[in-house]
């Protein structure tokens, strides 16, 4: 078959040029052809043979992506997307994650075409709307995800792992430098995606506010969200329930007897968590008075480490695994082999890679397989 005898997709060229950082003026100075060729080709106007050929190279996709249609379902969130963003950040960065998320969840769904993954396990904690929801009611969704978890009151070693066994899909993706994470709600469950190379307790807290917005606005949509300070409010209450889950007030609290930086560190080894974040979360239950605030700011300031604190590089940084052991399951069972369970997507290696937590060139070179930590079957297969 010919490329005349396939249909092309006018969006995969949007989604392909959003994930590669490009405005559409961009990428038509890149293949020397107008703006308005682009636009109208992201509308479904085919480009030529030869035009085409220069556009994958240019997005670093294989000509055949642009010929495979969206599988049903995707990107087509049940609730609001929630961005962990900066107010400044430009919308084109938006729709770039949106475009993440899209490819992320295009991946789920390709999976779970051939196996049954871990059933979503993530109960709904809130019903009101943001404005009629207390900090007291953020603390207590906290505390009774952490029940459902079956998580006692002490530290999370493996917070990405204990997503994905109860069906979250965790995964980073490269987002502007204002934007730290994105989530939606789809039929099929909550995809996750934070952004890559981030320090482990800074990755560690995006994820725990993306939950935030799993477990507390699962119920609102893009409309209800539209207005910027009722967004501006949904932030800050995610913000506050990473706080209060990652650092529960019946365990952290009776540790933290003191706030000197050293003291502290100790802690930070212990529970994974910034400095800064947990003296916050000390301020919001009302433990420490400004006074105590104050000095601690100073200090970090006096040791420069506002912007980048120790342990930073040192602690180790959590990686998801769901998809990686899914693949070596497919394989196997001789179902299909380890890099194909990923390619069928036709979506770029570097990606796939990074939205999996595999190492850079697992999709070019031979891999070992392993013992699953997760638990898979194959599709239709009785319970």
């Amino acid at each position: 078959m010919t490329r005349a005898d396939f249909v092309f997709v006018g969006d995969r060229l949007r989604q392909a040029r959003l994930a590669a950082n490009l405005t559409a003026t961009e990428l038509a100075d890149r293949v020397e052809v107008s703006r308005q060729m682009i636009s109208a080709a992201e509308k479904g106007k085919a480009l030529g043979a030869d035009r085409l050929d220069q556009v994958a190279i240019a997005l670093g996709v294989p000509v055949e992506y642009f010929y495979q249609p969206l599988p049903d379902g995707v990107g087509m969130a049940l609730s609001a997307i929630n961005y962990r963003s900066l107010k400044k950040t430009p919308e084109f960065q938006k729709d770039r994650a949106d475009s993440s998320l899209e490819w992320a969840h295009e991946v789920v769904v390709r999976f779970k075409e051939l196996l049954q993954m871990p059933a979503v396990n993530l109960p709904s904690l809130n019903d009101k709307d943001p404005e009629a929801l207390s900090w007291d009611d953020v603390e207590n969704a906290a505390r009774e995800l952490r029940r459902h978890f079956n998580l006692g009151h002490g530290p999370i070693d493996k917070l990405i792992l204990l997503l994905e066994n109860h069906g979250v899909i965790v995964g980073s993706v490269a987002l502007s430098d204002d934007m730290d994470g994105v989530s939606a709600w789809y039929e099929d469950g909550p995809v996750v995606l934070v952004k890559h190379g981030s320090p482990a307790v800074r990755t560690r807290f995006d994820v725990a506010h993306e939950l935030g917005h799993l477990v507390l606005h699962r119920h609102l949509t893009a409309e209800d969200v539209d207005d910027k300070q009722r967004h501006d409010l949904m932030e800050l209450q995610a913000h506050y329930f990473a706080g209060a889950f990652l650092l529960p007030e019946e365990g952290f609290v009776p540790e933290a007897v003191r706030v000197d930086l050293d003291y502290l560190l100790t802690l930070k080894r212990r529970w994974k968590v910034s400095l800064q974040a947990m003296v916050m979360r000390l301020e919001k239950l009302g433990i420490l008075s400004k006074d105590q605030i104050g000095r601690f700011y100073q200090n970090l300031s006096r040791r420069n480490w506002r912007r980048k604190e120790p342990l930073d590089d040192e602690l180790h940084r959590e990686r998801p695994v769901l998809l990686e052991r899914a693949a070596q399951f497919l394989a196997e069972e001789r179902i299909l082999p380890f890099q194909d369970a990923f390619m069928r997507t036709r979506l770029p290696r570097v990606f796939l890679e990074t939205f999996a937590g595999l190492e850079p060139g697992s999709l070019s070179a031979p891999v070992r397989t392993a013992d699953n930590v997760l638990e898979f079957r194959r599709k239709g297969s009785p319970s």
